[in-house]
């Protein structure tokens, strides 16, 4: 408003219509843009999907180097929203709960409870965290970039992988890149500067 002021202040009379134009159209642009920048994030929200996976396990250990054999009965709860592409960009967010129902005699392996080490290792602790929450981006060709907390697997997981076995999922705090733009070809790169295992952040061993 302070530089349309002073071009009016400068220029003849006979330019001022043409001023008013230039500064109401730099102002309607101006807010095109912004509500078309907040209808496109939210309309990504908005448009995005949801998902839940349940998933109840029970394990019996029978362990000669334990003083007791281990039993539990455990549901995982993973819910998860990953919302539609702005400009090449989605975002995921996914948490996991894991919770003990009513069956508890084992040893979790966090080294949490004293009295459960009597029982055999049954390597799901109780525990709610953040299994992902990243920001992609596919603008590329046939190239997929992610940062943040995220799932990295490769090949049959032996090495690197969720341990889906479990029910605490192991993920990366880290930036991966795959390109599949060769056929019967997958170009995979990631790295991770954090690993969240197994135990929680909560072990003490």
């Amino acid at each position: 408003m302070t530089a349309a002021l002073s071009i009016l202040t400068k220029c003849p009379f006979r330019l001022l219509p043409v001023s008013l134009l230039l500064s109401l159209s730099l102002n309607v642009f101006a807010q095109d843009s912004s509500a078309s920048l907040e209808d496109g994030i939210i309309g990504a929200i908005a448009g995005g999907k949801l998902d839940l996976n349940m998933r109840p396990r029970f394990e019996s250990v029978d362990d000669d180097a334990a003083l007791e054999d281990g039993n539990a009965l455990t549901l995982r709860t993973a819910l998860g929203y990953t919302t539609a592409a702005y400009n090449d960009f989605t975002a995921r967010v996914l948490v996991q709960d894991v919770r003990e129902v009513g069956v508890d005699d084992y040893n979790d392996g966090t080294g949490r409870s004293i009295p459960r080490t009597r029982f055999a290792v049954i390597a799901d602790p109780s525990d709610t965290d953040l299994l992902e929450g990243y920001l992609a981006y596919a603008g590329m060709p046939d190239t997929t970039i992610k940062l943040g907390r995220q799932i990295i697997v490769y090949g049959p997981q032996r090495f690197i992988g969720p341990v889906g076995w479990r029910q605490n999922w192991q993920n990366h705090d880290a930036i991966s890149l795959v390109n599949k733009s060769i056929k019967d070809l997958t170009l995979s790169y990631a790295y991770s500067w954090n690993v969240n295992r197994i135990f929680t952040d909560e072990a003490v061993i």
